[in-house]
């Protein structure tokens, strides 16, 4: 027919080392008459592979890549769709081997279009993600975290903004944890971004509050509390010196709170060390 014709003449013109001395990608074509009809039907798909040959040759030689575009419409049609993306997966080799290799990741993009969005407007993330596997794993495996991440954008940057934070959540999963199971500690981190800076310098205090929940549990029902540690670094750095005296105080509810209530107190003990003492 005049449309077989013209696609000859297409071929023939446009692709004819490829076709000719890869049997294997011509064979393709033949076999499998929806991807032949998906070319001819999406120009700028044809388009696309005859100005990438890179990517082209990545299809070629990986058949599972192939056979998961063919399978998957909405995959295809994302990335034709998102010029950016398919760019993103060339130029980084391990992103789409990590995408190939975990099937459930990319099923978890592709249901996922504000993810998707995410990664691609935030190329800074995409490169921590690839750059940490471990991160990466634990966002998979923590379907909790992950949506939280994607519902609060501002501890998305946060994190991006200060890598030594995503470290240390890394490094301390009864951390991360913690962090999860107590939204309203959370939201005070993000709310206060010097009490996080503050437990970022201070790794004693932050592991001083995670081996005692009591204490942590107390500053988040006692807002003035926790203030009043973020204005007054001297009484801060006070308690950690004196972990007797940190304790003394958890163990005296009734002293914290004349401490707070008193104000004119509490500064004499920072003016009296030896009292304090």
């Amino acid at each position: 027919t005049t449309e077989n014709v013209l696609l000859i003449t297409w071929t023939t013109e446009n692709l004819p080392l490829d076709h000719l001395h890869n049997r294997e990608h011509y064979s393709n074509h033949l076999d499998n008459t929806e991807h032949s009809t998906h070319h001819l039907d999406n120009r700028e798909h044809s388009t696309h592979h005859l100005d990438n040959i890179e990517h082209s040759t990545h299809h070629l030689n990986n058949r599972e890549h192939s056979i998961h575009h063919l399978n998957n419409r909405e995959h295809s049609t994302h990335h034709l769709n998102n010029r950016e993306h398919s760019i993103h997966h060339l130029i980084n080799r391990e992103h789409s081997t990590h995408h190939l290799s975990n099937r459930e990741h990319s099923t978890y993009h592709l249901n996922n279009r504000e993810h998707s969005t995410h990664h691609l407007d935030n190329i800074e993330h995409s490169t921590h993600h690839l750059d940490n596997i471990e991160h990466s794993t634990y966002h998979f495996n923590n379907s909790d975290h992950s949506t939280y991440h994607l519902n609060n954008r501002e501890l998305s940057i946060h994190h991006l903004n200060n890598r030594e934070h995503s470290i240390h959540h890394l490094i301390n999963r009864e951390y991360s944890i913690h962090h999860l199971n107590n939204r309203e500690h959370y939201t005070n981190h993000l709310d206060n971004i010097e009490h996080s800076t503050y437990h970022l310098n201070n790794r004693e205090r932050s592991t001083h509050h995670l081996d005692n929940r009591e204490p942590s549990t107390y500053h988040l029902h006692n807002r003035e509390h926790s203030t009043n540690y973020l204005n007054n670094r001297e009484p801060s750095t006070h308690h950690l010196d004196n972990i007797e005296h940190s304790t003394y105080h958890l163990n005296n509810r009734k002293h914290s709170t004349y401490h707070l209530n008193n104000r004119e107190r509490s500064t004499h003990h920072l003016d009296n060390r030896e009292p304090s003492t």
